[in-house]
């Protein structure tokens, strides 16, 4: 009868054996006291070791890895999903609320406090104000800690004073950034919102009234009450830049004028009809380029107006020639330099939503660290050059983008190797908790089927407890704090 035993292989049993180890890992069976080696507490220990020490590497010594996981787009892209439902207006992402909002990251990590005012007497309006964003509204929201856009995002929206700043009708224009950096001994992704609306300038609907003229003409007849004349240019400002060839020169004219002579850089002379007390002058060619000092005067040129303004329609010129872009030694993104033929511009990086101010060093050249996440988003990748009267030239460097991160051994276009790390510790966080999940099934569908269930429930609950834990310690943002 000893026999009927050799009909089977003995590795199947005895646990010796690739099979019989193998089975032993997994199965609760008799050679392993019908509790799976995998799941025994000095396996757990060593998966609950490694796990944590691979998520904190992720989200501390190594904070950059999960850096690509909050982003200034997702985050604009999460504000203008909320409003929408709300049935209010998009947001559009202004270059120089995205500086201002580097610029206050940047002073909370040198000055390493907390809060919207710094020690210095710092307030968030002098940081939008500093990068020309003359403000009617604004508003500021900060963050830190988090490690992802959805979950800032929805700290923001649970608290009533950023939620109000984020469903605010009021605001027109937003700017993010996202920042890595120590914090108060702490390493920390800081996130700085901010929001405004652009002063306004009053619409021109009407010509207005002529001002009083410091020089009247008198013309004296015998019995009669001279009457004064009085010629206004009102359109444009003195000493002015106008983007603008096309533009209309205007003005008023008080007393007996039924036409003014304009004259242009004292060569073009055009005669124009006015027409109750108003007139206005465009040439038959556009305006050209540079300075113009024009003179308005009355037919008997006794009674004139001057200004002068410049016509500046020609914008930066930006070349792909002009562009340098290298990887960062830090392996997070790329340096962005270029140096356009007005070093008086304003250089702004776009690539989708994302827009980042270059800032200008004491040689004229422009530069800015990009984070690869932020890029490799993007469809297209551009470099604006604007001059003071808004004059844009674009060019596309988005090939060169693509070739430098794809230039580096490890590195994808999503991110590097460094982000893609942060990757493979959340690939790695889920298969094994699902596989340890895995494991409990089994055993408990193996522990049903041979009747013993009830003697190892207290053991498979602690550890159902135990996976339970350890997704809501791995799965659960870290901790953050919004201001």
């Amino acid at each position: 009868m000893a026999g009927r035993g050799c009909h089977v292989p003995l590795n199947q049993y005895n646990g010796y054996g690739m099979a019989g180890k193998l089975l032993n890992l997994i199965i609760p069976r008799y050679q392993n006291g019908f509790y799976p080696l995998l799941l025994r507490k000095k396996a757990l220990a060593v998966f609950t070791v490694g796990l944590l020490g691979l998520n904190m590497l992720s989200n501390g010594a190594g904070l950059g890895i999960f850096a690509g996981s909050v982003s200034s787009s997702d985050l604009v892209a999460l504000t203008n999903q909320e409003r929408a439902a709300a049935g209010l207006s998009s947001l559009q992402v202004d270059a120089r609320l995205t500086s201002a909002a580097h610029a206050k990251a940047q002073n909370i990590f040198t000055y390493q406090y907390w809060s919207h005012y710094g020690p210095n007497g710092e307030t968030p309006w002098q940081f939008i104000l500093g990068q020309g964003y003359e403000y009617v509204y604004a508003g500021e929201n900060l963050a830190k800690g988090f490690s992802s856009s959805e979950a800032v995002h929805n700290a923001w929206m649970a608290s009533v004073t950023h939620r109000d700043n984020i469903m605010s009708g009021n605001y027109r224009d937003i700017g993010i950034a996202v920042v890595e950096g120590t914090l108060l001994g702490d390493p920390v992704i800081l996130v700085v919102q901010m929001f405004g609306t652009l002063q306004s300038a009053p619409a021109v609907s009407t010509i207005p009234s002529p001002p009083v003229s410091a020089q009247p003409s008198v013309q004296a007849q015998a019995g009669t009450v001279p009457q004064q004349v009085s010629i206004s240019i009102d359109y444009p400002e003195p000493e002015s830049t106008i983007a603008d060839n096309e533009m209309v020169l205007y003005g008023t004219a008080d007393g007996p004028v039924e036409s003014v002579i304009v004259t242009d850089n004292a060569q073009d002379e055009s005669s124009i009809e006015c027409t109750e007390g108003e007139w206005s002058y465009r040439p038959e060619s556009p305006w050209s380029e540079g300075v113009h000092d024009v003179i308005v005067s009355d037919e008997d040129r006794s009674v004139t107006d001057s200004v002068s303004f410049t016509i500046d329609t020609l914008p930066p010129s930006v070349a792909e020639g002009d562009v340098t872009i290298t990887y960062s030694p830090d392996g997070k993104g790329v340096s962005v330099s270029v140096t356009p033929d007005d070093t008086t511009a304003q250089v702004v990086l776009v690539a989708g939503n994302f827009t980042v101010l270059l800032e200008k060093d004491d040689d004229g050249g422009y530069s800015a660290e990009v984070l690869g996440s932020e890029l490799s988003e993007a469809d297209e990748v551009l470099l604006a050059a604007s001059d003071q009267v808004g004059n844009t030239s674009e060019v596309d460097i988005t090939n060169l983008v693509k070739n430098v991160l794809g230039e580096q051994t490890g590195h994808s276009q999503a991110g590097g190797l460094v982000l893609g790390i942060g990757d493979f510790s959340s690939l790695v966080t889920k298969l094994a908790i699902i596989g340890i999940g895995t494991l409990l099934v089994i055993d408990v569908v193996y522990l049903f089927k041979l009747n013993i269930l009830h003697t190892r429930g207290k053991t498979i609950i602690h550890m159902a407890l135990w996976v339970l834990l350890l997704c809501v310690g791995l799965f659960v943002d870290r901790a953050g704090t919004i201001l």
